[in-house]
């Protein structure tokens, strides 16, 4: 069993650049600061609406607060991955289009170092960017133009996270983060005038620096087979380094073919970003049928900065909170010959208030949740399914988003995400006494 993990850690691992690299959304309101956050919570604790801070389990990892690494049984392994499938509906009072997209959620492996010292190490999506989106408007002296304005990439987070265990019921954690990755906003100008060069921009912003977050967990034993669990966790600002480049060209169109013409901008910068901190707080309470858990996270994105040549853009960002709460019901894990009592049935909400407020109104997300959780004893598998409904934003005639001339209305997206885990559980540190 650790082998075949070591052989799969390396393929996935090998593949993870690359997949992680990839837009994995399909959203204009990705536009905005650093793209959607991915939110980086396992299967699992997605389908119980996204509650991880006080979940811990010995069969899954949390790499949302390393204190929980600590939850791990002696001298054994975790290797987890988990591959998320969304499909967005997004409409204005005109337009509908429906896209869908396939990505790999995270990739993460746990074990215990000894009784007191457990480690993680993961790759996991920190945010992603992808957009699309047309304009047009009709000038006195230049007639018709159409604008074009397109957005892609995301950052990925590379940790290596540490939990001791203090207490038998109090354990405190690390994770230190390697964040990286790009992401472009391009925008196109063309005139129907053949006589008017038409303009293209490429806005690149490639960063890398650190992060850390530090998490406790307090568990407490009520009665035989209940307990409760308080945790918490802290992120500080981050600031990472950043590189932007900077492109404007001309161009005109001939027989179908692009040629670029002159070159009026070409800017190569380094600055910085500063990601802003992050608290968060969970409640769990577990009687080995019935887990209830809860959740609070707010981010102060007011903090927010990009940096190049003593110019500051903050892209007019506010606090962003989420709650979610959730349930799982296991009727009998240890049942001998019933199999769907050793099931878990999960059911969850999330309310997510963005850093994103257009037009004084605060971009706002709302999201039910189911799952299961079902384990594979003989081969120490657990599987893991989550299925998320949710909307975010809204349409009014009234308010109007991104756009030159206020054709385009706000935009509502409804989307639907099935997020497939699967966990495998081996032995760390066992000789084997027969070959």
């Amino acid at each position: 069993m650790f082998r075949f993990t070591q052989i799969l850690s390396f393929i996935l691992i090998a593949f993870a650049s690359d997949v992680f690299s990839q837009s994995n959304v399909s959203s204009p309101y990705s536009r905005f600061g650093i793209g959607n956050l991915s939110g980086n919570i396992s299967t699992e604790q997605s389908a119980m609406g996204g509650s991880y801070v006080a979940f811990s389990s010995d069969n899954s990892i949390n790499f949302n607060n390393p204190a929980t690494y600590s939850s791990l049984k002696p001298k054994s392994l975790l290797f987890s991955t988990s591959l998320i499938t969304q499909g967005n509906e997004i409409s204005t009072n005109q337009l509908n289009q429906k896209t869908i997209n396939t990505h790999f959620s995270q990739i993460s492996i746990s074990m215990p170092l000894n009784k007191k010292i457990f480690l993680s190490s993961g790759i996991l999506p920190y945010s992603s960017m992808g957009y699309i989106l047309d304009d047009s408007e009709e000038d006195q002296d230049l007639g018709i133009i159409d604008y074009n304005y397109t957005g892609e990439g995301g950052f990925n987070n590379y940790y290596v996270g540490t939990s001791m265990k203090l207490h038998q019921n109090f354990s405190i954690g690390m994770n230190a983060s390697y964040l990286f990755g790009g992401i472009s906003r391009n925008k196109t100008i063309e005139f129907q005038d053949p006589t008017i060069f038409n303009i293209d921009i490429e806005d690149r912003i490639n960063v890398s620096g650190f992060a850390f977050k530090t998490g406790f967990i307090f568990n407490r034993d009520l009665a035989e087979g209940k307990k409760i669990s308080l945790a918490a966790t802290f992120q500080d600002n981050s600031n990472l380094q950043a590189k932007r480049k900077f492109l404007g060209r001309t161009y005109e169109i001939n027989n179908s073919s692009l040629f670029f013409k002159d070159t009026f901008q070409n800017n190569i910068d380094t600055g910085s970003m500063t990601l802003p901190s992050e608290i968060s707080a969970g409640f769990l309470y577990d009687n080995t049928k019935w887990l209830f858990v809860a959740n609070y996270t707010m981010q102060n994105w007011q903090n927010y900065r990009m940096e190049y040549n003593n110019e500051i853009e903050s892209d007019s960002l506010n606090h962003s909170i989420c709650l979610s709460a959730g349930i799982q019901y296991t009727p009998n894990y240890t049942s001998p010959n019933r199999y769907w009592k050793t099931i878990s049935y999960r059911l969850g909400a999330r309310f997510n208030k963005s850093y994103l407020t257009i037009i004084d109104n605060p971009l706002q997300e709302r999201v039910l949740t189911f799952g299961l959780g079902i384990p594979v004893k003989k081969s120490n598998t657990f599987y893991n399914l989550s299925l998320d409904i949710g909307e975010r934003g809204l349409t009014n005639n009234n308010l109007f988003f991104f756009s030159t001339n206020t054709n385009y209305k706000l935009i509502k997206e409804r989307f639907i995400r099935l997020s497939i885990g699967i966990t495998f559980k081996g032995i760390w540190f066992v000789k084997r006494k027969y070959d």
